[in-house]
């Protein structure tokens, strides 16, 4: 099993990162898809604005 973490390029000031860490919510999907796919996915996530971090957990 691998896992690892993409972090898409944000840029906060301090303030926001303050506000968005106190009020903002956490949530983790899974998404199943062929690893030939893997690129046009994560390409897809990162046009979500409130995407700030995927990870991909690979294996069986």
């Amino acid at each position: 099993m691998h896992l690892s973490f993409i972090k898409f390029n944000q840029s906060y000031d301090d303030v926001e990162r303050k506000v968005l860490d106190h009020y903002m919510s956490q949530v983790f999907v899974a998404i199943h898809y062929l690893k030939s796919n893997e690129f046009k996915v994560m390409q897809n996530l990162k046009k979500i604005p409130e995407i700030i971090e995927a990870g991909m957990l690979i294996g069986n």
